[in-house]
């Protein structure tokens, strides 16, 4: 996500699981991880968990 980031508008990036290939429970801890990095803002952290692809897909 370090890599992702120094690379790509925080705006563009979006965290999905391919599920059913992915786990739920590994993808949690992933995001879990990433919040508690404070490599991201809060802010941030939902755009990349929610927000940006509600925006992307103009659900808002």
């Amino acid at each position: 996500m370090r890599m992702v980031l120094a690379v790509t508008d925080v705006k563009r990036v979006m965290y999905a699981v391919h599920y059913p290939f992915g786990s739920n429970s590994e993808s949690k801890a992933f995001m879990e991880e990433l919040r508690a990095s404070k490599l991201v803002s809060e802010r941030e952290f939902k755009g990349i968990a929610n927000g940006n692809a509600k925006t992307l897909l103009r659900l808002k």
